[in-house]
């Protein structure tokens, strides 16, 4: 069974999840992972302060969120 919850972008869950969208993301993108200065560049120059209703979520399938 799924518990959903919002929290706040800046909640550590939901820190833990946009970086590892980042990483994803940023690692298809160079073709191979991504280093921790890019994550933190691409996180800089694309805040995600507007995944908030009604305009945006995030959401992490098949993890436990605490």
């Amino acid at each position: 069974m799924w518990t959903i919850s919002p929290v706040p972008v800046t909640d550590p869950a939901a820190a833990r999840v946009l970086r590892d969208y980042f990483g994803e993301v940023a690692s298809r993108y160079y073709g191979r992972p991504a280093t921790v200065d890019e994550l933190d560049a691409a996180m800089t120059d694309d805040p995600s302060a507007d995944l908030v209703p009604p305009t945006g979520l995030s959401c992490s399938r098949g993890r436990t969120m605490w």
